[in-house]
């Protein structure tokens, strides 16, 4: 395995980790936003955004570790990163900040991009043409045949 194969591994790691890690704080955010807002006569639900950015994190980190077993392309890239950018705007828990700097810190690196860039690159097609099912169609049609 490559340093740059050893890093997404890591990348994939953290997002798991992340991924639980909002769950959990989406369930006991919603939990405490319902206590508040009980406790402040409704005033308390206006809190409730920050479950929601919690559980709109998980998702994404969720959808961004099943791409990340996938084979390495830049759409997979600019996923990961928005899943650990979503981690920093969901910041009211430690745990998906941390790894949110720690995932972009690792995906800055030139060795990931370079990993995540070299599978895109599709391989030189020559410049033949390649008739179309009409015009094979119509030469068959034209061209003379010799029984024999």
């Amino acid at each position: 395995m490559s340093q740059a194969e050893l890093t997404v591994q890591n990348i994939r790691t953290y997002t798991l980790v992340v991924g639980i890690a909002n769950a959990v704080a989406a369930v006991v955010g919603t939990i405490v936003v319902i206590g508040v807002g009980v406790s402040t006569l409704g005033c308390g639900c206006v809190l409730v955004v920050f479950p929601i950015l919690h559980l709109a994190a998980c998702v994404i980190d969720f959808m961004a570790y099943a791409r990340l077993n996938e084979t390495p392309t830049p759409a997979v890239y600019a996923f990961v990163k928005t899943s650990a950018v979503m981690d920093l705007v969901s910041g009211f828990a430690i745990v998906p900040l941390i790894f949110g700097i720690m995932k972009l810190q690792l995906l800055g690196t030139e060795e990931v991009r370079r990993h995540f860039h070299a599978e895109a690159r599709p391989a030189t097609i020559s410049n033949t043409k390649v008739p179309s099912d009409d015009s094979t169609a119509q030469e068959s049609a034209t061209s003379p045949t010799t029984d024999t």
